[in-house]
């Protein structure tokens, strides 16, 4: 009987620690941007995508946010590129399992505010 218990307890911690594995990369956040020029998110390594969703509270009609899934380059930052309204709420996914970062860019020089949520797998 010992045994048998010792295997269920084994097992189930197995299962514990190997779930965590799998799923230690996904994750998200919230926050606000208040900007002229651009703004960088936290460090973001998705396994396979990440989902960017803009609320902006104060844009400019007609202009958009840049979104860039940036790395740092030895001049500078660089990525893909994205657009998405600075006045209506947007939802942006790069597929990627590169760590990066997420660069929200105003070229308009005018104050943009609002909230924004990443997550990723």
């Amino acid at each position: 009987m010992k045994k048998i218990k010792r295997i269920i307890a084994s097992t189930a911690i197995i299962t514990c620690f190997a779930s965590t594995v799998i799923f230690a990369k996904a994750g998200g956040y919230s926050s606000t941007y208040d900007m002229t020029g651009g703004v960088f998110s936290e460090w973001i390594q998705p396994k396979s995508k990440c989902t960017i969703n803009i609320k902006p509270t104060i844009g400019t009609p007609g202009q958009d946010i840049a979104v860039i899934w940036a790395d740092r380059k030895w001049y500078g930052w660089d990525g893909t590129l994205k657009w998405t309204s600075s006045t209506e709420q947007g939802i942006v996914t790069f597929k990627s399992s590169n760590k990066r970062k997420v660069w929200l860019r105003n070229h308009t020089g005018h104050r943009w505010t609002g909230k924004v949520s990443f997550s990723w797998d």
